[in-house]
């Protein structure tokens, strides 16, 4: 068995949930809401695998007047009229924005919806599979991202992953965060907790196939 196929197994069984994405939420952040959700939203963990390793692809937003502007996050962004499902604005968004061509059939699977309280989105994550034989070129849309780049999946595992900083956000308000220490980039928020989930399907990947992440 395969990397793909066993994440994709683990991702079609009950996901790990809330409790995964609630160990890297800010402290007091609201985790699930029913109600004031304005908009469907989704994300794209893209793992792309090459002759030499397996990498998923992290996006840094541009700096705009926004809630997450110049934050680390996932391909991804709002449902809009043309799209026929979920699936297809993940797909749209990551072309869009990143020029990397996904498909239906690369879907592995979905985590967890995530909602998000300063925005009113509720969104949703899906994994894909890219399998690339050459260098990964990226097209950016830099109205919306100003760079994207590629984590080896095995540093996900690091011990020294996680730490805790204090952020200063709008209105001068301050919180208190966990986040990953990925690349010199500070990832919290929505995106951690998204990406919080997908490391524990690793793990349990990891556990009952051994040597696959190798």
């Amino acid at each position: 068995m395969n990397l793909f196929t066993a994440i994709k197994k683990e991702l079609s069984s009950d996901l790990p949930g809330l409790e995964t994405q609630r160990k890297l939420a800010a402290k007091g952040r609201e985790i699930a809401s029913t109600q004031n959700i304005k908009e469907n939203a989704t994300v794209a963990i893209i793992m792309i695998s090459s002759l030499e390793k397996m990498e998923i692809v992290f996006t840094k937003r541009t700096v705009y007047n926004g809630h997450h502007s110049g934050q680390v996050s996932f391909p991804g962004g709002k449902a809009e009229a043309n799209d026929h499902s979920l699936v297809e604005t993940a797909i749209r968004e990551s072309d869009e924005e990143i020029g990397v061509k996904i498909r239906k059939q690369d879907l592995l699977g979905k985590l967890t919806p995530l909602y998000i309280p300063v925005s009113g989105f509720k969104v949703q994550p899906f994994v894909f599979s890219c399998s690339i034989k050459n260098k990964l070129e990226f097209i950016l849309d830099h109205h919306e991202v100003e760079y994207a780049f590629l984590y080896t999946i095995q540093d996900l595992f690091r011990k020294n992953l996680i730490h805790t900083i204090q952020l200063e956000l709008e209105n001068s308000l301050v919180i208190t965060t966990p986040y990953y220490a990925i690349k010199n980039e500070i990832v919290w928020g929505a995106t951690a907790m998204i990406l919080s989930e997908f490391i524990a399907i690793l793990e349990r990947v990891k556990k009952k196939y051994p040597g696959i992440l190798l």
